[in-house]
């Protein structure tokens, strides 16, 4: 597939309604069954099995936020039905309520008593309450525990290296709401790009690792080809990269069935664009300078 330059006009916000402070502005949490969306659609994206769902087993983490009742329309509960309906075996800890109290909510569900045992032979762990028991676990333990590795974290309030340093996949699902141009290592990294670059160089894009988010936040080229302009930024499949939010997560799912270019593939992809650059990255809707690699071709 060629590469296409593709153009996106990102116009920064101004006005009163606009603050450059990142403190004003509140976390975005995704509904249950937007978050259970993601999470089916990343099994889909990262394993090549049909039924995927029955041979999953999740662990879910808290059923309803801190000072919460439990209801039938809990967050925590009502992505863990979500789940179970569509056919993955969930099992649940929550240190306020067990069977007796949510099992009527959720009657194919396992209960158990502590966080280790819920992880014990999971493939999945998932995360819908602000609990600050979730928050910092160990997570070598909880990876020692599971069979998988995945982590869908709907609140985005673990510490992402500590998750990682434990080599559990983290998947932030929702997560900041300030204005993704304000992160201060996003900025500092525009700094760095246009430093070492000149205007007229041509750039390719290129995951280093298999991308790990359905989130659109994590199109953080998107914000790039705006502030490197001129110089030309160049990807696979831009129209969907730079497209709608199911278009996006299409994009994900094919770069993975793709994988890596290397080798003849790559020597051929650099032939054809003549790009000066390559920019690895690893995707995250959480920014991070070490994550983007700029790399000379010539």
């Amino acid at each position: 597939m060629p590469l296409l330059f593709f153009v996106i006009g990102l116009s920064l916000a101004v006005g009163a309604e606009f603050s450059p402070s990142i403190e004003t502005y509140p976390r975005v949490r995704y509904q249950p069954r937007l978050s259970a969306q993601s999470i089916l659609g990343m099994w889909e994206s990262q394993f090549k099995q049909r039924k995927l769902p029955e041979k999953r087993v999740v662990a879910v983490w808290g059923l309803a936020d801190e000072g919460e009742s439990l209801s039938e329309n809990s967050q925590g509960l009502s992505l863990a039905r979500e789940l179970s309906r569509a056919g993955a075996h969930v099992r649940i800890f929550d240190p306020r309520w067990g069977q007796d109290e949510a099992g009527k909510f959720l009657p194919q569900a396992e209960f158990v008593e502590n966080l280790l045992s819920a992880c014990q032979g999971a493939t999945d762990l998932v995360v819908n309450s602000d609990l600050s028991l979730f928050q910092s676990p160990d997570w070598e333990k909880v990876k020692t525990a599971m069979k998988g590795k995945l982590f869908f974290d709907c609140m985005s309030l673990a510490d992402a290296d500590k998750v990682r340093a434990a080599d559990l996949a983290h998947f932030p699902i929702g997560g900041h709401g300030w204005p993704p141009w304000l992160d201060e290592e996003y900025q500092n990294f525009v700094e760095i790009l246009l430093h070492k670059t000149k205007p007229q160089d041509r750039i390719l894009l290129l995951p280093s690792s298999p991308l790990t988010t359905l989130s659109p936040r994590a199109r953080w080229y998107l914000l790039l080809n705006y502030a490197a302009a001129p110089r030309k930024l160049l990807i696979g499949g831009p129209s969907n990269a730079s497209g709608t939010a199911p278009q996006y997560q299409d994009w994900v799912r094919e770069r993975n069935r793709q994988g890596k270019l290397k080798g003849a593939a790559l020597d051929s992809i650099l032939e054809e664009t003549q790009a000066d650059w390559i920019l690895w990255f690893k995707q995250s809707d959480d920014f991070k300078t070490s994550d983007w690699q700029l790399e000379a071709v010539r």
